[in-house]
């Protein structure tokens, strides 16, 4: 567990203590960070008065010091009110990384286009920088009907062997094959300041950093 944890909700500090935060991440799937916060009794009776509605924006900075801390940015997918056997209440976040808002679906279509600018633009109507390998192949056409952004971004990068990313304002859609090779390995996201590690098998995320 990180020495320290702050949090912001819609940029302002919460009322509460968090005393848990897991943070689990892998390709392909939307960063989930889960927060319990111990809330005064008072504003759960209040309505509304400690619960952050769905999509309310997070910012999780985290580490053990100054000098080594990693954020997390996202927003809330859902709060659960949680109760031990005493009664006593915790409030649970469940939040999700910035690729919560590439869930939407919007019919288009393109014609003639690589792979990697296709990623760029998908990124840049969410105001996402990306960071990628250029690919040299052109698909013939690539069509998103009823699937979300963020699936259609998984099935382009299955196509073409490519790994997605997505993590606070930046989309990775990389080549494993170039960082196999050792060049550009800049572009793998690190994270040098988890200091424990798990494998926690599911099928919304498997890896679990805390």
């Amino acid at each position: 567990m990180s020495n320290f944890i702050n949090a912001a909700f819609n940029g302002v500090r919460p009322n509460g203590t968090i005393t848990r935060f897991e943070l689990r991440q892998h390709y392909e799937q939307h960063s989930l960070a889960i927060v319990d916060m111990t809330v005064p009794n008072v504003l759960l009776r209040t309505t509304g008065g400690a619960l952050y509605p769905e999509m309310t924006s997070v910012q999780l900075r985290w580490g053990r010091s100054a000098s080594e801390q990693s954020m997390f940015y996202g927003y809330v997918n859902h709060p659960e009110v949680l109760t031990d056997s005493s009664g006593n209440p915790t409030v649970r976040y469940l939040c999700l990384g910035t690729s919560l808002r590439m869930n939407g679906t919007q019919p288009r279509s393109w014609t003639k286009i690589s792979p990697s600018f296709l990623a760029v633009e998908i990124a840049r109507k969410y105001r996402l920088r990306a960071l990628l390998h250029r690919s040299r192949r052109t698909l013939t056409s690539f069509t998103i009907t009823t699937e979300t952004d963020f699936q259609a971004l998984k099935r382009l990068a299955a196509e073409t062997g490519y790994r997605l990313w997505i993590d606070g304002g930046t989309v990775y859609f990389i080549d494993p094959n170039v960082l196999l090779t050792g060049a550009a390995t800049s572009f793998v996201p690190q994270y040098p300041n988890v200091v424990e590690f798990t494998i926690t098998p599911g099928t919304l995320c498997l890896a679990s950093a805390v």
